[in-house]
């Protein structure tokens, strides 16, 4: 037998406590949190799913240990694995992406892959920043401003893909360095 908990938590409401063979359940009139302890779809094989939100998850069949808090986070997620979503809507449209981390309101809304990272507040494909964990790649979709220290760690070697505007710090002269586009230029400095 397979026991259902779902919370709803409202400010000034009342609790109704209903006991049915498979379902125990606190409710209110306003259903805002619905938390959930057991495998999101119970006819599927996920397990380890954690989901706080009206609808989050409600499609997850396979996937196991996400954590998929907000209305409708995770929604289309079936087969996804390891992910964590956090705000209504975040991941909504991923059906199998491992290992993702969408973070604010519709963030990843549109990401259909895996090993990805995602803060936004809209379902936007561009991200204020976005990261490719295999990669190990973040970037910032605005302006960065770092207010005390900025350090590049020396690298022997230039990087062999560089576009144009890639900085690096070189080890062996001691020069930061650009690249323009087509080749690496050093950074002067006024004294």
């Amino acid at each position: 037998m397979k026991y259902t908990i779902f919370i709803y938590i409202t400010f000034f409401s009342f609790f109704n406590a209903i006991y049915s063979q498979n379902e125990l359940s606190f409710e209110n009139t306003l259903k805002n949190i619905w938390a959930k302890t057991y495998d999101i779809n119970s006819e599927g094989t996920g397990l380890g799913n954690a989901t706080l939100g009206y609808s989050s998850g409600v499609n997850n069949t396979e996937g196991v240990y996400n954590v998929f808090i907000g209305s409708y986070s995770g929604y289309n997620n079936t087969f996804g694995s390891v992910n964590v979503y956090l705000g209504s809507y975040s991941g909504y449209g991923n059906l199998e992406g491992k290992k993702n981390v969408f973070i604010g309101y519709k963030s990843g809304y549109y990401e259909k892959g895996s090993n990805k990272l995602y803060i936004s507040n809209s379902a936007t494909k561009r991200p204020l920043i976005y990261g490719d964990f295999v990669k190990t790649l973040l970037k910032v979709n605005g302006t960065l401003v770092v207010e005390d220290l900025l350090k590049l760690k020396p690298k022997k070697e230039a990087p062999e893909y560089p576009s144009e505007g890639t900085i690096y710090m070189d080890k062996k002269t001691k020069e930061l360095k650009v690249y323009n586009g087509k080749t690496w230029k050093t950074i002067m400095f006024k004294e």
